[in-house]
């Protein structure tokens, strides 16, 4: 699901799982929130991202990275700075692949805006 960016059935694959009465892993919200990103679903991978914290789900630079690649696909450059942001204040490494998705997510605000 992730690499096709089918961020729809990925998120209907942890629908399933929390049906059945079954907590999804870290390595499946992973998933779904990188392919959120490569489908241009930014909202549900920011708000995937928040659940995984409120249920304690470990949350790292795999997670915040993708998240802030689903913000730069879809011009939430703003979302993008407050991922970034709230990564540091929760003391998740920001690495370069972190920080080249944030570029991305500015510069795909400043094409946006011409």
């Amino acid at each position: 699901c992730a690499r096709a960016g089918f961020w729809r059935a990925a998120l209907g694959c942890l629908g399933a799982l929390l049906a059945s009465g079954l907590r999804p892993s870290t390595i499946s919200c992973s998933a779904a929130i990188s392919a959120c990103g490569r489908g241009g679903g930014w909202r549900p991978a920011l708000a995937l991202l928040e659940q995984m914290a409120q249920v304690g789900l470990e949350t790292g630079t795999i997670e915040y990275s993708a998240t802030l690649s689903a913000c730069g696909r879809g011009f939430a450059w703003h979302h993008a700075w407050w991922i970034f942001r709230e990564a540091a204040r929760r003391s998740v490494e920001r690495d370069i692949v972190m920080y080249s998705a944030l570029i991305f997510a500015s510069k795909q605000a400043k094409d946006w805006e011409q």
